[in-house]
């Protein structure tokens, strides 16, 4: 080690010097022997070290046989309750902590049933929440009072486990302990907190969704809860009545106790599904979840569109559904039918589609609500009776619907206008009334969606008169647009049609090549003699090879200005097909 030099001396030589020579005298002065202070050193450490293997050895036969403990580990909807439960009774020792799953910004609107200016108000009051949880092997001890125990929480991570593939985080598990060989504190902890939980569900939709776990596959997916809305109230979804009341009477006589009694005692599985079809915006998703509001149920949507859903996941993530829930499986026409017309991108078949909605390992007790665009492209064998028990068409909005939606717009409360600061001439009930019915008569029914309708009323919010005087303009203005993209679609999909037909023929032509080629081979090794067992033509060859000379008769028939072709004895069938082909390719009209 080098100092720093005073002439010849470094400062580290000057201390050793003095402690050379000082400490000796130092000890003589104070009346201790060294020898002895070594001997007291080390057996005060063994003192310690028993003492501390002692405390771990009765701490063991404690935890091992006097003790009572639950673990409950990340992917349980528990472990989120729990860690909230106990941080707002200050469980945690604040100097052992992490932040967990922190959103700046993140808004807390506790508004039920109200109206528009106390959700506004609500909503503009953001709080910046910082949640903290024990660090991990950290060792807590909380006084839990109904019961006047001691309770040990150790937060551990799960080794050689990964929370998701994009978080290589470990999982985790929270443990808690108490001494004693009764369990009720733990029981009566856990209700508090599902009790807890639920106070804040309550009058909120809870609203899960699937995500990809560690190992992806059928090992990695689950359910994880994103988020819960206020519950929305049927009134505000704009359908028509009466198919409001049969998917909601149907629903309702569903989830009663009896029905699961009646289901059962005649082997019925516990299943109830529905199809909701038509335009998009017409409130296929809104009903969805209207309807788990008012019963109560939490929604599971699920996309089928996803690139990490294959038939394992989706079987595994229906299998894990609980009781009482509405499944969403939102544009279902992604998995295509029996034919294997599947979108692009899209993993699941429709085989495993069937089996997750009723196969085997399917879960009882949940309704299950699929949503399709266009329900044309569904096989008969998804929608059939068991699999669908109630179908639902959507329409574009007709003049009831395009009337209720002005009067769900504009018909405010007092309290709603002032904290809105609407203007003071805004229209009073009565005219509100009136200007819905002119307002239905100026829009085109079976035209325009629902949410086309409302995004225009939500422009004039302040402003109904507006809103009916400058809706034929908008509503022109919409026709040409629609014209517009339909043309244009139009356009793009016999685009595709045509490059797929030239695939088709560019992929025809590729193995009529590579059989000549293969006959051609073949035939030179019988002329020299060489020809094998291998090489003998099956029936079906033969008949390729007949049909391949016959399409070259007819493509030598062809006349290149009239497209005319000479059929001379030829299959008739086959030539038109090839005629047909033929003239494609050339252009030829």
């Amino acid at each position: 080690m080098t100092g720093v030099f005073l002439g010849t001396l470094s400062l580290t030589t000057i201390y050793s010097k003095i402690l050379e020579y000082a400490g000796p005298r130092l000890m003589s002065t104070l009346g201790l022997d060294i020898n002895f202070l070594v001997t007291l050193t080390v057996l005060c450490f063994a003192i310690f070290t028993s003492a501390i293997y002692f405390r771990d050895g009765v701490k063991s036969l404690l935890y091992d046989y006097y003790s009572c403990t639950v673990k409950v580990v990340s992917q349980d909807p528990l472990f989120s309750a729990l860690m909230t439960f106990l941080e707002e009774e200050g469980a945690f020792n604040m100097s052992k902590v992490e932040s967990q799953q922190s959103q700046i910004g993140e808004q807390d609107t506790e508004v039920k049933e109200k109206g528009w200016g106390q959700k506004m108000k609500a909503g503009l009051k953001q709080s910046n929440k910082i949640k903290y949880a024990p660090a991990p092997s950290c060792e807590d001890f909380f006084y839990y009072k109904p019961t006047g125990t001691t309770i040990t929480i150790i937060r551990e991570e799960i080794p050689n486990s990964q929370s998701s593939w994009w978080n290589p985080r470990p999982k985790q598990q929270v443990q808690l302990t108490v001494y004693g060989k009764d369990p009720t504190p733990l029981k009566m902890l856990f209700e508090e907190v599902v009790e807890r939980q639920n106070n804040k569900d309550h009058g909120r939709t809870a609203v899960y969704k699937a995500r990809q776990g560690s190992e992806g596959g059928a090992t990695g997916a689950e359910w994880i809860r994103c988020f819960t809305k206020p519950v929305r109230s049927l009134d505000t979804v704009i359908l028509d009545e009466k198919q409001k009341e049969e998917i909601s009477e149907d629903l309702k006589e569903f989830l009663l106790p009896a029905t699961n009694k009646w289901y059962s005692n005649r082997g019925l599985p516990y299943r109830r599904g529905y199809l909701l079809y038509g335009p998009p915006g017409t409130g296929k998703t809104s009903l969805s979840v209207a309807l788990a509001g008012k019963f109560g149920l939490s929604v599971y949507a699920l996309s089928l569109s996803v690139a990490w859903m294959n038939d394992d996941t989706l079987a595994l993530l229906f299998s894990s559904l609980p009781k009482n829930c509405i499944v969403l499986l939102e544009d279902i026409d992604a998995c295509g039918n029996n034919n294997s017309n599947t979108k692009a991108g899209v993993q699941v078949s429709f085989s495993g589609l069937l089996n997750a909605i009723d196969g085997v390992a399917s879960k009882e007790g949940r309704a299950l609500i699929m949503t399709t665009n266009h329900r044309e492209r569904l096989d008969e064998a998804l929608i059939r009776p068991g699999r669908v028990d109630l179908q639902i068409k959507f329409a574009h909005a007709d003049k009831k619907i395009i009337h209720g939606l002005f009067r769900a717009i504009y018909e405010v409360n007092e309290s709603d206008k002032r904290i809105l600061k609407f203007p003071n001439d805004f229209p009073d009930d009565d005219e509100i009334a009136d200007l819905a019915n002119v307002f239905a008569e100026k829009v085109p029914e079976h035209i325009f969606s629902p949410a086309e309708v409302q995004g225009f009323l939500l422009r004039h919010k302040k402003n109904p008169r507006r809103a009916a005087a400058e809706v034929v303009a908008w509503a022109e203005q919409e026709l040409l647009e629609k014209k517009e993209r339909e043309r244009k679609e139009k356009e793009k999909e016999e685009k595709e049609q045509e490059e797929k037909e030239r695939g088709e023929r560019k992929e025809r032509r590729k193995r009529a090549k590579e059989e000549r080629e293969k006959r051609a081979k073949r035939e030179k090794r019988r002329k020299e003699g060489k020809a094998s067992s291998d090489d003998t033509d099956t029936e079906d060859e033969k008949e390729e090879a007949k049909k391949e000379d016959d399409k070259r008769v007819v493509y030598s028939l062809i006349n290149e200005d009239s497209a005319n072709i000479v059929v001379n004895g030829i299959n008739e069938k086959m030539v038109g097909g090839v005629a047909k082909d033929v003239v494609k390719v050339n252009g030829s009209a």
